[in-house]
């Protein structure tokens, strides 16, 4: 389920990054630092919280411990998306063509898919 999910997930991206591209064109330092940053804010935060919350909730918790869940998680989640995510949309912005980006967004949206699974279940397992 995680390769379709990725793949879905980095279509969505993708045309983000298309928008961005759009909002920002070129790729001067200021103008790939800018569509980095701008992307991590939605992807980092809102993403990651949907797709955590929605983890536990299918799980069956209650609203109140799908809330203490992401309390928990999330620093630790937007740290990495930071250590991930940002090397990654410098270097997209950069270097990567926009007919390749789908792929290599692909890619790396599967490792990221995994991390935050193992993540999200690794809490459910510990009490």
């Amino acid at each position: 389920m995680e390769p379709v999910v990725s793949i879905a997930v980095s279509i969505e991206v993708n045309d983000e990054y298309g928008a961005l591209d759009k909002l920002w064109p070129g790729t001067t330092f200021r103008a790939v630092a800018t569509k980095s940053v701008a992307e991590l804010v939605p992807m980092g935060i809102g993403a990651n919280a949907l797709s955590i919350g929605w983890r536990a909730a299918v799980g069956g918790s209650s609203p109140s411990e799908v809330s203490a869940r992401l309390q928990r998680l999330m620093p630790g989640v937007l740290l990495n998306e930071v250590r991930v995510w940002l090397p990654y949309n410098l270097l997209a912005f950069r270097f990567i063509p926009i007919n390749i980006r789908p792929t290599s967004t692909a890619v790396v949206m599967l490792g990221w898919n995994v991390y935050l699974s193992h993540t999200s279940a690794r809490d459910i397992a510990e009490p």
